[in-house]
């Protein structure tokens, strides 16, 4: 697309618990190919399973101003089960074999979540979520939620820019091997539950850098967790 994209619906999906079911009331539902904006992306979504962009494999870049707003129940800005999604930044930016939601700058807002990844045991791809100073996630539940059960695949979860979740957590991550999370300078993770990163029993290590900030509560459950913090003074002051 050479010029901007705009897309708006209305309606319910339903069904979207088979990757391979188009769920017809997305924003974009990418199955294969490449879809790539080469200016503004404007999705606004409304309905049960509304997702702005719903991926089970290829890729999606917006490479302009990008924003994503979803309303209804169980949506999610970005929903993906494979693919590549890149917003600001080109898709072919992901390592090679990753299941990938690359967000250098544009804006989420959803009721539901605003970014929910999910693979399962049978994946033998590695997963990245990426979230640039120039972007930011604003939802009514999760604002990151990523999913990992394949055993041999690491997960990747690296936050520069603003979370904002709702009833759920800042961050959620359910994984079998370990996850890693940097929170690097200009990230800011919170959640109107008070829950701003929450780990279920996988191991995880979550590093806060320089500049980051989170507010809540740091939830790593059981297993062997490390949670590194690396900040200057000034920084714990503005805590």
């Amino acid at each position: 697309v050479e010029g901007n994209l705009t897309i708006s619906t209305t309606g319910n999906s339903a069904s979207v618990s088979d990757p391979n079911e188009l769920d017809t009331s997305s924003g974009i539902g990418l199955y294969a190919g490449t879809i790539s904006v080469e200016k503004n992306t404007t999705i606004n979504t409304s309905g049960k399973n509304a997702n702005g962009i719903y991926i089970a494999t290829g890729s999606f870049e917006g490479l302009g101003s990008n924003s994503i707003t979803t309303t209804g129940s169980n949506s999610a800005g970005i929903k993906s089960v494979g693919g590549v999604v890149a917003l600001g930044i080109a898709a072919n930016t992901a390592p090679s074999n990753t299941t990938a939601v690359l967000i250098q700058s544009g804006v989420i807002n959803s009721s539901g979540s605003g970014v929910i990844i999910k693979r399962n045991d049978k994946s033998t791809q590695d997963v990245i979520f990426s979230l640039g100073n120039q972007g930011s996630i604003t939802s009514g539940l999760d604002g990151i939620y990523v999913e990992n059960k394949a055993s041999n695949n690491w997960t990747l979860v690296d936050v520069s820019g603003t979370v904002v979740g709702g009833t759920g957590s800042g961050i959620g991550t359910n994984t079998v091997r370990t996850v890693t999370i940097n929170l690097n300078n200009g990230a800011d993770v919170s959640a109107t539950s008070g829950m701003a990163i929450k780990d279920a029993d996988g191991d995880a290590i979550v590093t806060m850098n320089s500049g980051s900030k989170v507010t809540g509560t740091i939830d790593l459950g059981n297993n062997n967790d490390n949670l590194r913090i690396n900040l200057s003074l000034m920084d714990i002051i503005k805590l």
